[in-house]
Parts: C-alpha cells; structure tokens; sequence
C-alpha cells in the first residue's frame, strides 16, 4: 500500500507496516501518521473540489461506509476512483476500518480485483485511490443483461479467479455480493470492497458472537457468529449464493434477518432446476457444492470451484458430483432424526416399485417429453448424419449431447431447437449446416435453409442436405494451419495478451470477401440489393443479413467463420496487432474497393498457405457466431473486422459488434470458410482451456 506525504506529496510505500505508526517521509524528512489528530470532534462534510493532486469529478458510487468519486490524477492525467468515508464524524476506530479495504486490497494484484493506488490525507480527510472502471455493480448488470447460464458462469469463473488470488495472499473478502462486484464495458467482473477481509494471523474487527457480512450472502459459519474462523470457504460459499442468483433471479436464501439466518445455518436451498428447468445439470451441481453447510463438504478452494466452472464452459467433466440418495439420505437423518426411519421407508418402496416398473416395461428410460419426430435426407443418400444442439445462448455447439441420428434419410426424435447438422460419407463428401427443429407452437417457417421445415402430418420435415467433396469448394480457398493462441484484449495499440489460451483446429477460409459477382452467379434471391447504382462485381458485397450469408454458405459448400478462426487470422495467431504487423495503416485507407485489391490489409503468414486480404477492411464480417449475453441470444451474430460505417478510423482487428438479425449495413459483409473434415468431436471445434 502507498501513502502520500501530507508535506510535500511524496508517494510512500508502506505495504506490510502498521497503518497507525509513524512514517518518515524520505523527501522532506517530515514525520506524519495517517491518524494524526483524528478523534470524534473531525468532521469531513465540508468536501472540497480537489484533494492534493486529485480534482474530483463527479460521485459514482456510495457504500455503507463511504462515497466514491471519479476524479482526475493531475500528476499522472488518468481517471481514478477516489473512495470518501461519509460519515460526518469519524474517529481513529472508524479511519482505522476505513483503511482496511486500501490495506488488503492493495496485498492483491489480479485483473479481476480492482487496484488500490495509495491512500492520502488532504486536511483531516483521508481518501483511497484505486483504478477508475467504467462499470456497473453485478446487480444492475444481471437486470440490465439478464446473461444466459454460459454467461453466469463465465462471469463466476473470473470471480473465482479473483478470489483465489486474494485467498493465496492470506486475504478472505468476507462480504462478497453483488454489490461489491462491477462489471467492466467488455463484461469482465471485478471484486472491490474489501473493508471486511481478514488476514491470515491478525486479530479480527469483531468478537465472538458478532455476525459479519451482508446476511443473504453469509456462510453458515458467518451467520453463526464464527466469521471470525471464516476462511476461503466462506468466500466460495458467498460465490455458490452469486452464482443462484444469475441462475435463478432469486436468492438460495430470503427472508426476515433471524429468519433468514437460521435459514442459512438449516435450511438445504431449493435445487435451481425446479425454478428453472432449462438450467444445465453439470452449473446446478457446481452451484449446490458450493453451497453445502458443512464447510469441509464445499469446494476447497476458490480455484475448483473455477476450474469446475471452466470445465462446464468447455463441455468437459465436472470434478464436483451430485449428492447421492444415500448421501442425501444420511444428511437428512442427521438434521432430521425423529422422521428420517419413516422417510426411508418410503423412498426405499417407491425404488423398488420404479424397478419392478422398469424391468416389466424392459426401457432403459423415457423418450424426453417435447421431443418431436424428425426426418431428414441427404443428397447423395447413405450419410451417417449427426444432430449437434447449440447452447440457446451462445450458440456453441455441444458436442457431448450430439444425436447420431444413422444413414440418410434419417428419422430420430430431437428435442425442439436449433442444431448445426454434419452430414458425411468419410471424409471426402461431407457439410455442415444449421437446421431448426420447431417447438408446437411456432408459425410457418422463412424462406432460409437452416431455418424452414415442412410438417408431413406430426413429423418435422427438414430441408434436404446436399454434401459436398473438399476439392470442390476448398480450390480457390486458403489452408490454414491450426494452433494455440492467447487473444488479445483491450483495443488498437494498446491492446494486451489475455491468459485464456484457444485451440484452434485446422480449416479453409475464401481469400478474399464474397463479392457482388459472386452472389449474381450463384443465383440466389439476393438480387434484390444488387439493383440500382450496384458497385462493380468485383467489390464486396454489403447489405447482406446473416441469414442470407448463411445461406450463402451453404448452397456453396461452406460455412461462415467461427469468431475466433477470423481473430486467430487477424491476429496471426496472436503475434500481430493486424493482419499486416503491429503499426496501423498509416495513411487510413480504409474505403471500400475491389475486394482481394488492397494494398496495405494483406495477411501473409506461414501457417496460410496463401495471402489473405481485406480481413480489416472494405467491410466488416458476419461469423457464426452468437452472443452470449443477453435474452435475444441466438438473435445477436457477432460481426469481427473492419469499419462498419463511413467514416470510421481503424481501431483493432478486435473490434466486435452484436447485430440483431435481420440487420444489415452499407459497411457489413462476409466471406466463407470450410472444415479440414467434418466436425463430430469436441477437438474439431475452437475451445479454450
């Protein structure tokens, strides 16, 4: 932690000393303590524009403690978060709290943890100065998004994270909330707040007996008045409760405070798949562990927790397992004694009567209600056909409930929703395509390929798919040779390396974007934009849906782009800032032209086995992929690239926009791309670890 020198402005580090003992400044020689002259008769409410080198701005924010206010660092001109104790009447008790959060805060460097700068005196004031967000608390962010379940859990896994590195400083949060958690303008969370963290060896703010935290989010060991044993366990205990909660919209616990309490120390929460079906066993699981009461039966760690969580994100086994009937059993004996021989019993009858019911019925199990009877054929027929469901949120293929659906024509029963579809003979004829498997309920269907069926009495007929031999569509397509890439984050040249590594497997992509020629010669109903004062043939097509650029796709023999196969290009697997190297085009020529023309926007790299143009510019690219935040979900492609109106100066090759379908722009178009083989495995995708 540092300290300003109330003499002459010298920044001091004192990290590891007392906040209360004298302090030298090496400057001016001046002795000072942060608590000098502070007693019950201080009274900060007379605020002041500026404090030492720090003019602030606006308030932001305010706590039970104290406001926070965004200033200007005069010195070093940048935005900071300045944090003002507002009660009117503070004594060396209180400015000795207020200081905690600067103390353990600043033992922490994480990017998900918000940075403590120093702490100074202006006057009898004291302040904390910390990294400026533009953010949102949790809270507000979960109304505002309401983020799907990969999203609740990517934003937990980051929380984790934060935790775990606070944990292996000896540092426990001890409050964790919502509203102590602001999520950044690229949806990143950060933990701040750390007024009530305990250190490992020191002497805790509150007594035996004395309940600490925010009682929704406290542990059982918390709300018994034993925070001052709280360890990490009851950070991940607070996380399992955040966690429900983007799951749910309601909390595992919640009523009046000694109910509520009581509810915490006793009551099992309500399991989140009776509140919402749609919630993904593997996230209810991680959620439950989280929540035991016991806390050698939690995750015991805040990385499990994390790893479990990215484990879930990338469709892999989860560590953590869903407590057994005799688990359940034995813990309900234990909390329920004088009716758990009755309860027994009963569930012991009901398993045998639910055997004997399965041996005379001879199924293993029930067809899954909702599904629907689907037909599907291939052209050439005798494909072996695969149905892989994409999470309704992300759109990200999950490949371990793919449905081997046989031979071509099939007829198998699918649960309504939308599949990408791999339809191969080996690995020479092959595609892949998006199919929609309607609900009862909905109307008659658009004129898309992925999106219409017809209805052949109660049997969903979907539209035929016609395979495609690799040296066919791959002739005048660039080979890309896969790998392992860190992204980059942030934008343009200050732009950093993110520590979630992809792996991206091998594929094809067209050399240049789709043109106006193209579209003409392959007959498709888009002529519609093509009238008029039509640019030449030979410059990019733009106005085009996403839906058209996947049909598109597909009477071709491709596909789109997965977002990050266009990032892992841009960036030359991560090495590069742009296509063409680190600096920006200097003279930003960034108009529309002949596509595969440009001069300045060409990716030569060795991993391609040939250029590659006008991936930054002429205009910006549909992918197939989907947002992830959001109710709209499916209905938001992401679009990666270039410019998306005139005008528009360069920025990064990260530049990344939600669209709503059925947009389009002057300024989006696309190109196409194609598998090495056909996707069936986890491996073939993009993933990150």
């Amino acid at each position: 932690m540092r300290v300003s020198c109330p003499n002459c402005s010298h920044v001091i580090d004192i990290l590891g000393r007392s906040a209360s003992e004298d302090i030298t400044c090496p400057t001016c020689g001046s002795k000072f303590s942060l608590f000098d002259g502070l007693d019950a008769t201080v009274d900060i409410t007379a605020r002041v524009p500026e404090l030492g080198h720090f003019k602030l701005l606006h308030p932001v924010g305010r706590g039970s403690f104290g406001s926070v206010w965004k200033a200007r660092d005069t010195r070093l001109n940048r935005f900071v978060a300045i944090k003002l104790p507002h009660n009117h009447r503070l004594t060396r008790a209180e400015a000795a709290f207020f200081l905690r959060e600067a103390r353990s805060a600043a033992q922490v460097s994480h990017p998900n943890i918000v940075t403590v700068y120093e702490v100074g005196r202006a006057g009898d004031t004291i302040y904390i100065v910390a990294e400026f967000i533009d953010c949102v608390s949790l809270n507000d962010w979960r109304k505002l998004h309401n983020p799907g379940f990969r999203d609740s859990a990517r934003v937990c896994a980051g929380i984790a994270g934060a935790l775990q590195a606070a944990h292996q400083q000896r540092v426990v949060h001890r409050d964790l909330k919502p509203g102590n958690i602001v999520m950044d303008a690229s949806d990143v969370p950060h933990v701040t707040d750390f007024g009530l963290a305990k250190r490992d060896g020191e002497t805790t703010i509150a007594a035996d007996g004395q309940v600490l935290g925010t009682p929704a989010y406290m542990s059982p060991e918390q709300a018994s008045g034993k925070g001052f044993q709280a360890d990490g366990r009851s950070d991940v205990f607070a996380l399992g409760v955040i966690l429900y909660e983007l799951l749910t919209n309601v909390r595992p616990f919640d009523a009046k405070s000694n109910v509520l309490l009581e509810q915490i120390r006793r009551i099992e929460p309500k399991r989140p798949c009776l509140l919402d079906k749609r919630i993904p066993r593997d996230l209810e699981t991680i959620c439950l562990h989280a929540l035991e009461k016991d806390p050698n039966r939690r995750y015991q760690t805040a990385a499990a927790m994390g790893d479990d969580l990215e484990r879930f994100l990338v469709d892999r086994p989860i560590a953590a397992r869903p407590l057994s009937r005799v688990a359940k059993m034995g813990r309900f004996v234990r909390r329920q004694s004088a009716v758990a021989a009755t309860i027994a019993l009963s569930l012991l009858c009901a398993s045998l009567v639910g055997m004997a019911i399965w041996l005379v019925d001879g199924r293993a199990g029930p067809v899954p209600a909702g599904t629907r009877r689907v037909t599907l054929r291939t052209e050439p027929a005798g494909a072996e056909v695969v149905f892989i469901p994409l999470d309704t949120q992300s759109g990200i293929p999950w490949v371990s409930r793919s449905v081997l659906a046989g031979k071509s024509p099939t007829d198998v029963q699918l649960l309504p929703g939308d599949y990408l579809v791999v339809a191969h003979r080996g690995d020479e004829w092959f595609h892949e395509v998006y199919r929609h498997v309607p609900g009862r309920h909905e109307t008659l269907p658009t004129r898309f390929l992925h999106s219409s069926w017809k209805m052949d009495g109660q049997i969903v007929v979907l539209p035929a798919i016609t395979l495609f031999q690799p040296a066919s569509v791959t002739n005048m397509q660039a080979s890309v040779d896969g790998g392992t890439f860190r992204r980059f984050q942030g934008s343009g040249l200050g732009a950093g390396h993110s520590d979630e590594p992809r792996s991206v497997p091998s594929f094809f992509v067209d050399s240049r974007e789709v043109t106006i020629g193209d579209l003409r010669n392959a007959g498709l109903p888009l002529q519609r934009k093509l009238v008029g004062d039509a640019p030449p043939d030979t410059y990019p097509v733009t106005d085009v849906t996403w839906d058209e650029a996947l049909q598109y796709s597909e009477q071709m023999g491709k596909r789109l782009l997965d977002e990050w196969e266009y990032e892992y290009l841009a960036t030359a697997g991560g090495t590069r800032r742009f296509p063409w190297g680190n600096e920006a085009c200097p003279d930003h020529n960034w108009d529309a032209g002949p596509a595969g023309k440009s001069d300045h926007d060409v990716l030569v790299w060795e991993r391609v086995s040939r250029e590659v143009r006008g991936l930054f510019s002429n205009v910006a690219e549909w992918t197939s992929s989907w947002s992830e935040i959001g109710p709209l979900g499916r209905d938001q492609p992401i679009v990666r690239g270039g410019p998306l109106s005139p005008g528009d100066l360069p920025g990064s090759p990260l530049l990344r926009e939600r669209w709503v379908r059925p947009a389009s722009g002057p300024r989006l178009g696309f190109r196409c791309a194609r598998s090495r083989h056909p996707r069936v495995k986890r491996s073939d995708f993009v993933r990150s670890f």
